[in-house]
């Protein structure tokens, strides 16, 4: 029941505006290479500020179904998310890979804050160290 090939994650999306750019709406897009990791090691979230922490949205099994529900979940909670755009990474849990739907970088203050605005409009969310 060992596991002995790679896991392939999405590299790193900025879910932060620049100091001092206003939030933009836009959903972002990566083309950067992909890098690996090695089985049961968890992937940061996707980063754009300082802080340690991430909201995570959902959790799907695969890497087309999470894609398809950051892209949702901005849709629905677009005015909740404030400008953030949930990213997805890849992380092996026991003998399995999730594809976990998070925006990351933020404060534990900015994080509290976001899920209580997601839950506030009817989602589901928890923080999540990077």
């Amino acid at each position: 029941c060992g596991y002995s090939g790679s896991v392939v994650v999405a590299a790193p999306v900025s879910l932060r505006p620049p100091s001092g750019a206003s939030p933009t709406r836009q959903v972002a897009r990566t083309t950067a290479p992909a890098a690996t990791a090695t089985p049961a090691a968890a992937s940061p979230a996707p980063t754009g500020g300082a802080g340690g922490f991430s909201v995570q949205l959902a959790a799907p099994g695969s890497d087309a179904e999470a894609r398809t529900t950051a892209t949702a979940l901005k849709r629905r909670y677009s005015g909740a998310l404030d400008g953030y755009t949930p990213g997805v990474r890849a992380a092996t849990v026991g003998d399995r890979t999730v594809y976990r739907v998070r925006v990351g970088g933020l404060s534990r203050e900015a994080a509290k804050s976001l899920c209580d605005k997601l839950k506030a409009d009817g989602g589901s969310c928890f923080i999540a160290n990077n």
